[in-house]
């Protein structure tokens, strides 16, 4: 899906940050550190919604408030809010760049003196994308869309090398509409690099950017109503997921190239995090909503989530949101770690491996030293997951986020920790062995 990231201006995010997304980044550090923030800004680029103009839809699903509310405190009210990302060579493959970059930059829509804000809130407006792309004589174009104001009915300026006119925004997807050629004259049809741009920012959506928060709800009755059949943010629509998915093949293949069954891969994973004389399963009941089934094989019993320990209710929404993934989709998981016994935790770790096997890729916020340690180990174990796996410490000093990347060696060791980096273990078992 993509490969780098950029953030400016975002909540605790002071001017540009950039981050590398190589395949499994995980997130620790401090409490209020800007942990979170990295998640929700990553997923946001999915929440672009047109209303005349594109604008961002910060309350829709994250509950972020208002453009004021994301703005950087040391930032201008007229300053931008930037997103950027680079995309995985797998999203290219079939098209015809070597590299292809986005910045999307947003601006508080009363501050534009020209654009009638009456109906769009305080959604950040899209006030201009510029796309970097590189072609096969290696050179790099630059494709810039600019929003025009009430006038132009909500249009965007096209100016690059290849294209130049208007066209209007679908989300981040522009129209192919009002081109003038190298002769200035009309046409309905763009060029070819930029209907491959369009192709490529069309799939910058929820079918391919998957996020779950922190706290997970534990009853999954509800039936997903959306265009988008996902689990929901909260995991809300859990059970109607394993439902349809139940006997379809998913995108995990075994080592034969042959497609594995949802139901397959489910009882496998159900059975390794949970134990042996565990079987869930989804029923549908009336009005089209569905109930998640626990089987204790052991004594033939049937325990709903409401009578079984709560750390089921929170693994599960994970667990199906990654099995129902697909190759080259991103997946968001924000402490994973709640409610989970330490084994637990640590075996949450291999699934990601899993996935992270099957070209899935994986940024996971997490406070716990049990995820931290199984990493590790998985690096010890096959060390071409070096280059794959990087675990980012973020701390606030003076207000500001600073982020360290932790260095493993091969052998799964970290030779510098920084101050707070999972070190209070450290501290407490050095005061029960001194003597003062």
């Amino acid at each position: 899906m993509i490969n780098s990231f950029e953030i400016k201006n975002f909540k605790g995010y002071e001017g540009i940050n950039d981050f590398e997304l190589n395949g499994i980044t995980i997130v620790s550090g401090t409490n209020n550190s800007g942990k979170s923030s990295l998640l929700q800004a990553i997923y946001l680029i999915t929440q672009n919604k047109t209303i005349n103009c594109p604008v961002l839809a910060l309350d829709e699903e994250i509950g972020l408030g208002g453009f004021s509310d994301i703005l950087n405190k040391t930032a201008s009210n007229y300053d931008t809010i930037e997103l950027s990302f680079g995309m995985d060579d797998e999203l290219i493959e079939n098209t015809m760049f070597n590299y292809l970059h986005v910045r999307l930059a947003y601006k508080n829509a009363h501050t534009f003196e020209k654009l009638e804000v009456f109906d769009l809130g305080d959604d950040p407006v899209l006030d201009h994308m510029l796309v970097e792309y590189e072609l096969d004589d290696e050179r790099i174009y630059q494709l810039t869309l600019q929003l025009m104001d009430i006038s132009s009915g909500y249009i965007y300026s096209v100016s690059g090398e290849k294209d130049k006119g208007y066209c209007y925004l679908n989300g981040i997807t522009p129209e192919p509409i009002l081109y003038f050629d190298n002769e200035f004259k009309t046409k309905d049809i763009c060029s070819d690099v930029f209907d491959q741009i369009r192709k490529v920012l069309s799939e910058i959506n929820k079918s391919n950017i998957h996020y779950i928060k922190a706290f997970r709800m534990n009853d999954f009755t509800e039936k997903n109503v959306s265009n988008h059949r996902n689990i929901g943010i909260s995991g809300q629509y859990t059970a109607e997921i394993i439902e349809l998915k139940w006997n379809q093949n998913m995108d995990f293949v075994d080592k034969n190239g042959i497609p594995y069954k949802f139901s397959s891969l489910f009882d496998y994973w159900v059975q390794t995090l949970l134990g042996e004389e565990y079987k869930i399963r989804s029923k549908v009941l009336d009005k089209g909503k569905f109930k998640i089934i626990i089987e204790e094989i052991s004594s033939g019993l049937e325990f709903e989530l409401s009578q079984v320990g709560f750390g089921i209710s929170q693994i599960l929404p994970i667990l199906t949101m990654i099995l129902t993934s697909k190759r080259n989709d991103m997946i968001l998981i924000e402490n994973p770690e709640v409610h989970l016994h330490p084994k637990l935790q640590a075996l949450f770790v291999d699934l990601c491996v899993f996935a992270l096997k099957h070209n899935r890729k994986l940024v996971i916020e997490t406070h716990s030293e049990h995820i931290i340690n199984r990493v590790r180990l998985n690096i010890k174990k096959d060390q071409r997951l070096l280059e794959k796996i990087n675990i980012l410490f973020f701390e606030k000093n003076q207000g500001s986020i600073q982020y360290t990347d932790i260095e493993i060696s091969e052998d799964g060791k970290i030779d510098y920790w920084p101050k707070g980096f999972f070190d209070q273990s450290y501290h407490d078992l050095l005061g029960l062995i001194s003597n003062e």
